[in-house]
């Protein structure tokens, strides 16, 4: 079939078994020809195609009758046809416009500011931020989309995208560790770190300075210093990552302090794959792990390069 968008080549071409296993491999509907629809029936084709338009959209009851259907109703079919929930399928579509930066500004809503939206993300009020706690969130924009950085005077300690799910308990923890409550504030470590995500989506930086302190158990600690040694442009498997820790049968724990890193990116979870090569979990979503590991690809310096230095195209 065609698309206004144009054909796909051959090579570039992937075959799903479902919508749920393009879409959690981080493959996105196209808003022109959008395939969801074709596939899920002409009752729900409207509704699908709206969704998949302007998934920023505030979805109520009101705009679900508009198509026919109750917000159960609608959430139901969704989940039964396509494979996913509502929920999740909004995910997916807003992060496709976070990574390809093609919000339709025309959009009949705008993306929170970020004092709001990390309210919202924790369960808090705006004004909760509003003290003078020795924490403090900074947003951090990337081509992945909206991440928020928590740090305080000497250290990052949590640097997460907005979006995931174990944000609050995460800042829950650091609010107990600290005995303090978090604010808003930018502070020369977020700059810091701001400044070196941006070389590093430019291809520039292969290894981060910016000054972090994790808390997790002794097990954990060891994992996330072993992530830190991982090269750029290279992956290991939670069964590598077992026996390089000197626990070969530990590998279920290894993805566990795996997926409880509190550094994205800059303490690279992202290079750990299943044994045979799948993806396997990671709190920012697979689709961003994909993109994450394309991206270290393509930058990554030859073997005979120092890996300290700024990182460049390959010849």
């Amino acid at each position: 079939m065609t698309c206004a968008q144009g054909m796909t080549t051959d090579d570039a071409r992937r075959q799903f078994a479902s919508s749920k296993d393009a879409l959690e491999a981080g493959y996105h509907p196209c808003p022109l020809c959008n395939p969801l629809s074709r596939h899920t029936g002409p009752d729900l084709a409207g509704l699908l195609d709206a969704i998949v338009v302007d998934p920023h959209l505030a979805w109520g009851e009101k705009q679900f009758a508009h198509f026919g259907f109750s917000k159960i109703e609608a959430e139901t079919e969704i989940k039964n046809r396509v494979g996913v929930s509502f929920a999740a399928l909004l995910r997916h579509l807003r992060a496709r416009d976070a990574f390809t930066s093609r919000h339709d500004e025309s959009s009949s809503t705008e993306v929170r500011p970020f004092a709001q939206d990390l309210a919202f993300r924790l369960g808090r009020s705006s004004n909760d931020f509003a003290g003078k706690g020795s924490l403090h969130a900074s947003e951090i924009q990337t081509p992945l989309g909206r991440m928020v950085a928590v740090s305080c005077d000497r250290f990052l300690r949590l640097l997460e995208f907005i979006e995931r799910k174990t944000l609050s308990r995460e800042v829950g923890k650091l609010e107990t560790l600290f005995d303090t409550k978090l604010c808003l504030r930018e502070t020369p470590i977020s700059r810091m770190l701001e400044g070196e995500l941006k070389a590093y989506f430019a291809g520039r930086l292969c290894r981060f300075s910016t000054p972090i302190q994790m808390h997790g158990s002794e097990f954990e600690e060891t994992h996330w210093r072993a992530l830190q040694e991982i090269p750029l442009g290279t992956t290991r498997s939670y069964a590598e990552m077992a026996k390089a820790l000197g626990r070969a049968s530990a590998t279920r724990a290894v993805a566990r302090a795996n997926g409880a890193n509190p550094l994205a990116i800059i303490v690279p979870c992202h290079r750990v794959l299943a044994s045979n090569g799948a993806l396997s979990g990671f709190g920012g979503g697979l689709w961003r792990k994909h993109r994450l590991l394309e991206l270290e690809q393509y930058w990554r310096m030859p073997p005979t390069s120092s890996r300290d230095s700024a990182c460049g195209r390959p010849a």
